[in-house]
């Protein structure tokens, strides 16, 4: 991570995953529950980070330029790496081909990850996908998340995009 703000941000979500965890114990979906809860957790900020960004001159009118804040500002700003992005029908498909450093501390030596490490590995990811999904809102569109198994130490996060119209406001429900 870059810098002492992303250390503080990711202790936070490791203590809100800690929490979550808590608070399922016991049920056999649990860990698909803390990923949602986390997932949600990063939208409200990722639209936060997106409008504070958008006040230096940054203007996303269309999802060619949605994809490519994502992938090339803000993946850089809060993970300290870019990823390439490709649009295609009304999906913006994000590759990360260098894991980000906050993930790949979770994989061992050979690129394989425990059952453990595959769980944080998962929050993590779904936090990400989250901050990118609330800057995305914040640019009018809903997104529908998939994050793919990592693969060869790369990363693919794919957002299928619903353009809102009128007011929006944040999505409770699952991603």
């Amino acid at each position: 991570m870059e810098n002492t703000s992303n250390n503080i941000s990711f202790l936070l979500v490791t203590e809100a995953i800690k929490n979550l965890r808590n608070e399922y114990e016991g049920m056999n979906d649990r860990n698909l529950h803390v990923e949602s809860d986390i997932f949600n957790l990063g939208r409200k900020p990722g639209f936060a980070i997106a409008a504070f960004m958008c006040l230096d001159n940054i203007n996303v009118q269309n999802e060619t330029e949605a994809a490519r804040f994502i992938a090339e500002i803000l993946s850089n700003k809060i993970l300290g790496t870019k990823a390439k992005a490709e649009l295609r029908d009304s999906n913006i498909i994000l590759t990360f081909k260098t894991l980000p450093q906050i993930l790949m501390s979770l994989t061992s030596a050979n690129g394989m990850f425990s059952e453990e490490q595959l769980f944080w590995f998962k929050c993590y990811s779904n936090f990400i996908a989250g901050v990118f999904s609330g800057a995305l809102n914040h640019f009018g569109y809903r997104a529908s998340t998939t994050i793919d198994h990592p693969c060869n130490n790369d990363l693919k996060m794919i957002f299928k995009l619903e353009k809102l119209e009128g007011a929006w406001e944040f999505f409770s429900g699952n991603h």
